[in-house]
């Protein structure tokens, strides 16, 4: 026969409901909170408790599906936590969704817990969540690569733990990575931001820390760009024409970074070895860096072994676009310093457009486009550089004629010309309505007395050249160029500019 209490109650059954309690309790430590009387150690830490999720990933007690920010109302039972004991033996025991917290918690924290529970108003103080700098800038930085780490510093400048649940990035080009958790009064922790741009072009992000602080949350913003070098080359360089055996005066080639980082340069090489192209100085070399918006220069002559055309490239490694820019080198060879070719007009119907060149292929080309034709119109210019004689440089303006439809070609000869065309140029760009330098075409005589009423000297013809100026052809400019008196009068009176003699050439 079992013992019973007074009451009835068996006595074995009392005491087994007794002891599986004692022993839950004593699990975590809290034996000696089994009485009613909650023995408080820090009423604001269990406010920091309360709101700072324990576990990494889980809800903190304040959130809105577990008991809420405010224990006053009462949500989900929260007040049976005002004991300590009951909050161990729902986290042991009897709430499934508090098992998590199990070896997450200490006696202490409990009791602070069970204290702010109890009386969530005694709770006194603040958290403050300082972060500094407010921004950060990577500045430019090649696609792909990683940017050095940028720090940002949160600082717990109130009077209770400031405590850190979460770090995001709303760009993944700015990662960010963090040891903040729960920062003490006074002290501070670190999050790293690490930029790696995915592609070219402006990036920005907002860093969001949240916390327990007011607010919620604090942010940075972080701003970078994915730029690269650019390399800026002419596509072409052709030598003057040099008489066999001799070299030709040094040419350059400039090589522009028009980029936002440096443009390293890891070889410079004429192709294919064995041409007569050289390339004599410059202060390009290989292993060289071009800082953006900078420039260096590439010198070269050729040395004809034989007469008749003559090839090659330059060829230039880099870090830009491509990895590599090709540059056409073209010259002649000549047997004799007094050689000739011949300087063909050609009229482009469609536009009523005159051009003329000496150089085979421009004709080879001309000869086989339609629309252009032969006017009939030559005469000999030098091939060879010299002296007596001066180069007739070829300028070509881009999109200034037409509404932009087609360009113009200008020849010259003449110094002051010259300088004022590469004053409006001095880079030599291909650019739109800048006069873009594409080399000497031929050499000629400077006249006696140069425009309206020049002359030349005995054995020389004079070459004219006419201008269909804005005035009389608005949105139309053109320039001819002829040996014939009677042409030159004839388009004179058709509203041509006469600008009278301009050079000088062997007579037919």
């Amino acid at each position: 026969m079992q013992n019973t209490e007074s009451g009835g109650r068996p006595v074995t059954t009392w005491a087994t409901a007794m002891l599986s309690r004692l022993a839950a309790f004593a699990a975590i430590g809290l034996v000696s909170l089994l009485g009613s009387t909650v023995l408080a150690q820090d009423v604001n830490n269990g406010k920091v408790l309360y709101n700072t999720p324990l576990v990494a990933g889980e809800r903190s007690c304040s959130n809105g599906a577990c008991h809420g920010p405010d224990p006053l109302d009462r949500q989900n039972r929260i007040q049976l936590g005002e004991n300590a004991g009951n909050i161990a033996n729902a986290i042991n025991n009897l709430v499934v969704q508090m098992a998590f917290l199990r070896g997450h918690v200490t006696t202490p924290q409990l009791i602070d817990l069970a204290a702010y529970i109890a009386d969530p108003t005694s709770a006194t103080g603040q958290p403050v969540a300082q972060v500094s700098p407010p921004t950060l800038s990577f500045g430019a930085v090649a696609p792909g690569t990683a940017a050095p780490a940028q720090q940002i510093t949160v600082t717990n400048t109130g009077t209770l733990p400031l405590a850190v649940s979460g770090v995001s990035s709303s760009d993944p080009d700015f990662a960010v990575n963090s040891n903040c958790n729960v920062v003490a009064i006074n002290a501070s922790c670190t999050v790293n931001v690490i930029f790696t741009p995915s592609a070219t072009g402006a990036r920005n992000a907002t860093i969001t820390i949240l916390h327990n602080a007011s607010g919620g949350s604090s942010t940075v913003t972080a701003s970078g760009s994915g730029s690269a070098a650019a390399i800026q080359v002419p596509a072409t360089l052709v030598f003057p024409p040099t008489v066999v055996g001799s070299s030709s005066s040094q040419q350059f080639i400039e090589v522009r970074n028009t980029g936002s980082l440096p443009l390293q340069i890891s070889a410079i090489v004429i192709t294919p070895s064995g041409s007569p192209f050289q390339r004599i100085g410059g202060d390009c070399a290989d292993g060289i860096s071009v800082p953006p918006s900078a420039s260096c220069s590439v010198s070269l002559r050729i040395t004809p072994t034989e007469s008749g055309a003559a090839q090659a490239q330059l060829l230039i490694l880099h870090n830009a676009a491509g990895g590599s820019s090709a540059v056409a080198l073209s010259g002649l060879g000549v047997v004799s310093a007094q050689q000739t070719r011949v300087m063909t007009e050609y009229r482009y119907a469609p536009l009523d457009y005159y051009f003329m060149t000496s150089r085979d292929g421009d004709k080879t080309l001309l000869d086989a486009v339609a629309g252009w034709a032969r006017t009939g119109q030559s005469f000999n210019v030098l091939v060879i550089e010299a002296a007596d004689r001066l180069g007739i440089s070829r300028y070509y303006f881009d999109q200034v004629a037409r509404n932009g439809q087609r360009g113009s070609h200008f020849y010259t000869l003449v110094e002051t010309e010259k300088t004022l065309l590469a004053s409006l140029n001095p880079n030599n760009l291909q650019a739109p309505r800048l006069p873009y330098n594409e080399g000497v075409d031929s050499y000629a005589f400077a006249p006696l007395v140069e425009g309206v009423g020049g002359s030349c000297a005995a054995g020389l013809a004079p070459v004219y050249r006419l201008f269909r100026g804005n005035a009389n052809f608005p949105n139309d400019p053109n320039h001819r160029f002829t040996t014939s008196l009677a042409i030159y009068n004839q388009f004179v009176g058709l509203g041509w500019d006469g600008e009278g003699v301009k050079f000088c050439v062997p007579a037919p």
